[in-house]
């Protein structure tokens, strides 16, 4: 089993780039996969060798699926830690290396939260659609002309014979199906932003956007008429994305990723937040949801909450007091309940020192670290269904309760319609608010250590009225 050290992913960097025997006179003579290096310090591209990179890819995704939270996606700033919470690297530069090799072998994706073209965040998620496939790489004496036509460079739209004109017909019956099956997530998650969109009656590969007064916002073409390959590359990136600005000037974004998880990125400079929402969709059900609200530098308030069918999630992460003038909290609740394994972890943290507790059924232990700078205390002698009684005593917590309801109460002040779409698409929410909490003595003892009275939600609601009542006067 591969183990997460700043040693091992420099060594397996190095191990994929170009052999001699691959390079006559310096450059490459096999196929090559140029990444951009993930540093935001350092402006380079690293050309890896594509068989390089396929010998090593499954070494490659082992150390790629010891990163947290990567299968939901997670902030670039997360991947210093492993899954344990250990610090696996101290810098940008190793992190990077690992992540670029991700990009090579493409189990990871990326994307960039901006504003005022300064990127404030770069999500990482994992994909798995690629693991069993191999990685083609490019042409290394002439990649600029992979896929170009060399006598019409910039790809213009000429005559277009039988053959085709029957090629593009087809392309945009395509376009015009995909917009038709992915409409209900698209309005689902500009809802909470207060706009919708509809698919044009005389363009059925063009969405018009509206808000709530009906007042057309943007229209987006997908098939320019005037640019045949437009089309057609579009289509080979699967993405159907979008990005306007609306009469407040928020910026509102959307990409389609994996053909059925989508993503919306709404930025207000006013309120200086920026909100992220991805919603899955699998066989016309809404099967994952997830929403991050951070300020627009992305260091301060950071609200999450994700659920589906078996897990819910909430994170309250204040890391530099953006309520009122209170110095960083930090409340996390992760709770995973499967019929193979359930998992689940309670963080309470103020000015960074605090508490964690976490229970792994992979191993039946139980593990508190208390405060978390200390070795983890474990027990392993524990059945099933003494462990499944203690996931369910941590989740079903007055404690834990009070944070679940907090933040709803938050996300539906924010985005009202949320609560409703939450409680009809995912029930595990209502499921733990109204069971009752039945004391487990193990649970009870572990639970009450891992509180930690100075991190008052209670506080934060009459700090965050303050915040509002003055932020009402000055306007």
């Amino acid at each position: 089993m591969k183990v997460l050290t700043k040693e091992s992913v420099s060594e397996l960097f190095y191990s994929c780039l170009f052999e001699e025997s691959e390079l006559v006179n310096g450059w490459p003579t096999t196929p090559c996969i140029p990444i951009r290096s993930m540093d935001p310090n350092v402006d380079m591209i690293v050309e890896f060798s594509a068989l390089n990179i396929n010998k090593r890819k499954k070494d490659i995704i082992e150390l790629i699926d010891l990163l947290p939270c990567i299968d939901e996606g997670t902030s670039l700033n997360n991947l210093y830690y492993d899954k344990e919470g250990n610090r696996w690297c101290d810098d940008i530069k190793n992190l990077s290396e690992l992540l670029m090799m991700g990009l090579a072998c493409q189990a990871i994706l990326y994307e960039t939260i901006e504003v005022d073209n300064k990127v404030v965040d770069t999500i990482i998620s994992r994909t798995r659609e690629n693991d069993n496939w191999q990685v083609v790489g490019v042409n290394p004496e002439n990649p600029n002309a992979v896929g170009v036509n060399p006598e019409n460079p910039n790809n213009e739209l000429s005559t277009l014979n039988s053959s085709e004109i029957s090629i593009r017909e087809e392309y945009l019956d395509q376009i015009s199906t995909l917009l038709k099956n992915n409409i209900e997530a698209i309005n689902v998650g500009l809802d909470f932003f207060g706009i919708h969109a509809i698919i044009n009656d005389d363009n059925h590969t063009q969405l018009d956007f509206y808000d709530k007064t009906n007042t057309l916002l943007y229209s987006r073409n997908y098939c320019d008429d005037d640019n045949m390959y437009m089309c057609f590359s579009w289509m080979f990136d699967s993405k159907l994305g979008f990005k306007f600005n609306d009469f407040q000037k928020n910026e509102v974004s959307y990409s389609l990723l994996n053909e059925n998880y989508h993503v919306f990125v709404f930025i207000s400079p006013e309120e200086d937040r920026v909100c992220r929402i991805e919603i899955q969709k699998d066989d016309n059900k809404f099967s994952r949801f997830m929403i991050r609200i951070i300020d627009k530098n992305g260091n301060c308030k950071n609200e999450e909450f994700w659920c589906s069918s078996n897990y819910l999630k909430v994170r309250l992460d204040n890391v530099f007091g953006s309520y009122g003038d209170r110095n960083g909290i930090e409340r996390v609740l992760f709770y995973s309940t499967d019929c193979n394994n359930s998992e689940v972890s309670m963080i309470e943290k103020i000015n960074q020192k605090g508490n964690y507790l976490y229970g792994d059924g992979f191993d039946d232990s139980i593990r508190l670290v208390l405060p978390i700078s200390d070795k983890p205390f474990r027990y392993d002698n524990c059945s099933k269904e003494q462990y499944e009684r203690f996931c369910t005593s941590v989740v079903t917590h007055p404690r834990n309760k009070e944070l679940l309801l907090f933040m709803m109460n938050e996300l539906e002040r924010q985005f009202p319609g949320i609560r409703d779409f939450i409680l009809q698409n995912f029930p595990i929410f209502e499921r733990v608010m109204n069971k009752e909490y039945e004391a487990d003595d193990f649970a009870e003892e572990l639970i009450e250590k891992a509180i930690n009275p100075e991190v008052s939600l209670v506080d934060l609601a009459c700090e965050q009225e303050k915040s509002e009542e003055l932020s009402s006067l000055k306007k």
